[in-house]
């Protein structure tokens, strides 16, 4: 005869809702030290996020906006190998099975 047999529904249930019990008083223990530790790296974050501010006030402001090197022809054609292979990839095919047929570049706003 086994114990699930020889014990009552009701020493049954006091079982199970004592292994409840257990796992829950854990896990709150387990979220208390978490949030303990929270508490106590994040009072050092502070310190480090107010270095890069005080860095980028000494920065002064740039008058006009750089703008990006003019690409050569022989640059487009890798530019253009480089994004069939991205989105090979994002298919999950090989470069050799897309095919490419046109390119131009978008109407800026």
């Amino acid at each position: 005869m086994d114990l699930a047999t020889r014990l009552g529904f009701s020493e049954n249930l006091v079982i199970a809702l004592l292994g409840m019990a257990v796992v829950f008083a854990i896990l709150l223990i387990l979220f208390i030290v978490l949030k303990i530790f929270g508490a106590v790296f994040s009072k050092s974050t502070p310190k480090q996020k107010e270095q890069p501010a005080k860095a980028e006030q000494a920065v002064a402001p740039q008058s006009e906006p750089v703008s990006a090197p003019a690409i050569a022809v022989s640059d487009e054609t890798e530019l253009i190998a480089v994004i069939s292979a991205a989105i090979a990839a994002s298919m999950n095919k090989s470069a050799s099975e897309i095919r490419v047929v046109s390119f131009r570049k978008a109407k800026t706003k």
